[in-house]
């Protein structure tokens, strides 16, 4: 205040950081084996993902795919997980996308870091083809094929690989099966089955899928015969008689000689069933088994019996020690046949299913004589009577 002058300095320190953030991104495969496939490319939504080193939660990173900008933020683990469209990753001409990553140190210095992903795509489908083996030696089903309870179907495949599902379908039935490690598969049906698919062929279908996962399915029809006309097995409870079908004009003729060699009045017939193993037939809407106390009445059913349904059966009587023969032209009828024998003098009926007679007893047999004809031979006594089965002959010639 009475003009002394004095100086007073004081000194300030400070820093310079013009360092930016060391930041480091890997990315992720766009999927398990970086290749884009057909399925993965339909998919409305992807996942991107990866991880940085050095940049901090919610930082932005952002990439073009494309001709479209994706972006996202960092997670707390320095993670991020991005969307984008299957379509985007499919159209993308030189399948690569740079990420980049905007990121700020600690006093506001800012770096963007740039990390370039290449992936590939695959659109390829695998190229298959399925071969189909005959169903039986002579791709012709007879009688006692038809009657067995599975029949292996089989063939082979060629571009496909172990494990591919093997689909088939005969007579509205579905089978599956799995190709062996050399191409081949397997696939067991019933032989009713294949006697009762309508067009006489079946579909097998094969969905196979190429090494990064395309999926493709290969298919083939393959068509097959049934033995037409007349059968027989040696079991006497298979001894079927199968009429020919539409693709022979529905004619069939047979020449019936019959002998008699017994006191009984004897008249054979046949009746329709639906299943050659089990007997079992469908009268009217009504189901039934040789075992069940309804087989008689039903099997002998006027319009299940072929006498009334073809009106083409004379009577097959014949006289004691005389023979008769008669020629029988069956018309539009088809499916399996079986015959039985009604005794006159006894009232019983006998089929060739012993479960379905009375005495439980076979009362049918069938032989192939040296003459090649086949004979179907009948037991009338009950229980086996003498166990001769000479009662009636019956010599069986399938004609046309």
């Amino acid at each position: 205040s009475t003009g002394n002058t004095t100086t007073t300095i004081s000194q300030h320190s400070y820093s310079i950081d013009t360092g930016v953030p060391t930041v480091s991104i890997s990315i992720d495969p766009v999927t398990s084996d970086n290749i884009i496939n057909i399925q993965e490319g339909s998919q409305a939504l992807l996942t991107l993902t990866g991880t940085t080193i050095g940049a901090k939660q919610g930082d932005l990173v952002s990439f073009n795919l494309n001709g479209k900008t994706y972006s996202g933020n960092l997670a707390n683990d320095g993670k991020f997980s991005i969307n984008v469209t299957g379509a985007d990753l499919l159209a993308d001409s030189d399948r690569r996308f740079d990420v980049n990553l905007a990121s700020t140190s600690s006093t506001g210095n800012t770096i963007t870091t740039i990390s370039q992903h290449s992936y590939s795509i695959d659109t390829g489908l695998p190229t298959v083809s399925i071969f189909i083996d005959p169903v039986t030696s002579d791709n012709i089903v007879n009688i006692q094929e038809g009657s067995q309870a599975l029949l292996a179907l089989t063939g082979t495949t060629i571009g496909a690989k172990q494990g591919d599902l093997v689909t088939l379908k005969l007579n509205g039935k579905t089978y599956t099966g799995n190709l062996a490690i050399d191409g081949r598969f397997l696939i067991n049906v019933t032989g009713a089955d294949l006697l009762a698919d309508s067009d006489r062929r079946f579909d097998v279908n094969l969905a196979t899928t190429s090494s990064t996962g395309n999926a493709t399915t290969a298919s083939i029809v393959h068509s097959y015969s049934i033995q037409k006309g007349l059968a027989f097995n040696s079991n006497p409870e298979n001894m079927l008689i199968q009429m020919l079908d539409s693709d022979n004009n529905g004619r069939s003729e047979f020449e019936f000689v019959v002998n008699r060699e017994a006191t009984y009045d004897n008249v054979v017939n046949f009746y329709k069933v639906d299943d050659s193993t089990t007997g079992q037939i469908t009268v009217n809407g009504i189901s039934s088994r040789p075992s069940d106390t309804n087989y008689i009445a039903l099997a002998t059913t006027a319009g299940n019996v072929l006498s009334t349904v073809s009106n083409v059966l004379p009577s097959l009587a014949v006289a004691n020690l005389t023979e008769v023969s008669r020629n029988l032209d069956f018309k539009s009828q088809t499916g399996f046949w079986m015959p039985y024998v009604h005794v006159s003098n006894t009232g019983e009926t006998y089929f060739p299913y012993s479960s379905a007679n009375k005495d439980k007893t076979d009362h049918f047999a069938h032989t192939r004589g040296a003459d090649g004809f086949d004979y179907l031979l009948v037991e009338d006594l009950p229980y086996g009577g003498d166990n001769d089965f000479d009662d009636i002959i019956i010599r069986i010639n399938h004609l046309s």
